[in-house]
């Protein structure tokens, strides 16, 4: 929200607009037009995400690091021994799991490992981390393959309060229908899927 990040060729990670809290100018709490260097990651960025107020990239070297508010658990850290961290701090609780990629959503977070299995840490109050009965997720937890037809996934996104993600099938199918598409989040499924219940329903698209 209010701000924007980029990576270069260099592999660098720049910022611009609200701080939330971040130093990577050293003025907390302040604006810029300008990007700014964000000097405290490392220097061997290949992808990055921005949330509502927190922000998640991934190294060379498949860890994943973060930074912003933790307020929902977002940065994938308890937020009672951590609301917000003012630079980037590497997610030691994914490490080894060779991430592919990162996805960060309003206040939740997706990790795409390279066995195909995908790992997510925030907000949960809408079932945006494919879980019931918890409001707050974190450290990580990798959400059950059965949330997506028990295949590998293959690419993750994230959105305000709902997550997807896209699988290929092992199995031969036509070329016309590689891939299939889920989507989970909070609603009534009584309109669609259930009777009436409040569920956290995965959604299957074909594409």
């Amino acid at each position: 929200r209010d701000f924007s990040v980029l990576v270069t060729s260099a592999a660098r990670i720049y910022a611009a607009g609200a701080h939330f809290g971040s130093t990577y100018d050293g003025a907390q709490g302040a604006m810029t037009t300008a990007f700014t260097l964000v000097s405290s990651a490392p220097a061997s960025v290949v992808a990055v995400s921005a949330g509502e107020e927190h922000v998640a990239f991934l190294d060379s070297q498949g860890r994943v690091w973060v930074w912003g508010r933790n307020a929902e658990g977002q940065c994938g850290v308890d937020p009672s021994s951590a609301r917000s961290f003012a630079s980037p701090v590497r997610l030691s609780a994914l490490d080894g799991k060779e991430i592919t990629a990162v996805a960060a959503g309003g206040w939740h977070t997706l990790a795409l490992a390279r066995d195909g299995s995908v790992w997510c840490f925030g907000k949960n109050s809408d079932g945006q981390c494919g879980a019931e009965g918890r409001r707050v997720i974190a450290p990580p937890v990798r959400i059950s393959p059965e949330l997506f037809g028990g295949m590998s996934a293959v690419s993750v996104a994230a959105g305000q309060s709902h997550s997807f993600v896209a699988t290929s099938k092992v199995r031969l199918r036509p070329a016309r229908d590689p891939f299939e598409l889920f989507l989970w989040f909070g609603l009534d499924c009584g309109r669609f899927l259930a009777f009436g219940k409040l569920r956290f329903c995965p959604a299957r698209f074909h594409i």
